[in-house]
């Protein structure tokens, strides 16, 4: 509407100036006499009435932009307050203890003691030796008869390998001695003529059985050491019977 209603404004405007420019004019010329002019008859001025102005449309109502929500500023952290030192106590003085006094040792009675007498101590040794000695007795009489009991079981072992020569069964007066060295276990690991017969015969029977056993039964232990790593068997016609 302003756009429309600006030239018409805008001429009329300019009119009026003119006017009031020429009447000024002329007024300002002749200020003794105010001749007025006559109007030639060929200007007219013509009033030419204004269109009527055509209603502005009315404007579209635009939608409203929904308000964006703000963040919502974050809040700021209050300073923590600064702990506040607390006095520290000052230490209190432990208090000195006393030395006592030390107990005084209880005074023990002196045991009693008799002496034996000594007739009681002679008897109490012959006890003791007399118990020794049946101790000893009794182990020999064991190892003793162990001793026998493998020394017999070596025979009948020999006797059961040895043949005597037919020349020399009449002969009960033939006797040699072998001596036979034993390893732990009866394993026989020499044998030697220590005592002839005089019958070569014979003694070389003799010895051809310790060989061929190979092994004997002996003990083992301290029995083995002390009667059977170095023994002597004698060999006889008699033997042959066993």
């Amino acid at each position: 509407m302003d756009r429309d209603l600006g030239p018409a404004l805008a001429i009329a405007l300019t009119l009026h100036l003119l006017i009031v420019g020429a009447v000024t004019f002329t007024w300002s010329s002749e200020p003794t006499i105010n001749r007025v002019r006559p109007v030639p008859p060929h200007v007219m001025a013509v009033v030419m009435e204004k269109p009527a102005a055509k209603p502005a449309p009315k404007p579209v109502a635009k939608p409203k932009p929904k308000p964006v929500a703000k963040p919502e500023p974050k809040p700021t952290p209050k300073p923590k307050p600064k702990p506040v030192a607390k006095p520290v106590p000052k230490p209190e003085p432990k208090p000195v203890a006393k030395p006592q006094p030390a107990p005084e040792p209880a005074i023990k009675p002196a045991p009693s003691f008799t002496a034996p007498k000594l007739d009681e101590l002679l008897a109490t040794e012959d006890r003791e030796i007399d118990f020794a000695v049946a101790e000893q007795q009794a182990q020999a009489a064991r190892e003793a008869t162990e001793t026998e009991t493998y020394a017999a079981a070596i025979r009948s072992a020999l006797s059961q390998r040895w043949i005597i020569p037919a020349t020399a069964r009449e002969k009960t007066s033939l006797s040699a001695d072998i001596r036979i060295r034993l390893l732990p276990g009866g394993e026989v690991l020499d044998v030697n003529l220590i005592r002839s017969s005089g019958d070569r015969a014979f003694d070389d029977s003799a010895m051809s059985a310790v060989r061929s056993a190979g092994r004997l039964p002996v003990p083992s232990g301290e029995l083995f050491n002390k009667n059977f790593r170095d023994i002597t068997i004698n060999f006889n016609p008699q033997m042959a019977g066993q």
